[in-house]
């Protein structure tokens, strides 16, 4: 016997085709979340790897202070090991009879791997900070620059 009245019964209608675009829209992006993390890191290994040779040919030539150089290579540095971390194959435990285990995964998987992008990339942003805010004080104070 149902307990029911006619003040708590919910009718459905039928979703709007702006609704249902959204709905396609949001099971594309969850469905391919993680692809898109894991090619943001192959990304990261690529340029954190281009800018630190890049960095490492001209770091004589470059007129900034020693101490922001040594900053901007071990921050590059620190961004090509968490990008590379988070771009390797990741190990997880999970009972594939169980939805939930599969889920928790997923969920463990993807919260490291965009870690690591976070990681990496504010990495970038702290080396490209510390190699232009040594090449202006550079040039503000050139007795900070190392004799040559």
């Amino acid at each position: 016997m149902s307990t029911a009245t006619q003040d708590n019964v919910v009718v459905g209608k039928e979703p709007t085709t702006a609704q249902k675009e959204l709905i396609v829209w949001a099971e594309t992006a969850a469905r391919n979340e993680l692809n898109i993390v894991q090619e943001g890191l192959r990304q990261m290994v690529t340029l954190a790897t281009a800018v630190l040779a890049g960095s490492a040919a001209l770091l004589g030539a470059l007129p900034v202070p020693t101490v922001f150089k040594g900053l901007g290579i071990l921050a590059l540095l620190v961004s090509l090991a968490a990008s590379l971390r988070g771009a390797v194959p990741y190990e997880t435990a999970m009972d594939t009879r169980f939805l939930e285990s599969i889920l928790r995964a997923r969920e463990r998987v993807l919260n490291f791997r965009t870690r690591c992008l976070r990681t990496a990339g504010g990495c970038l942003l702290c080396a490209f900070i510390s190699f232009l805010g040594g090449l202006f004080l550079g040039t503000l104070f050139p007795s900070l620059l190392p004799s040559r």
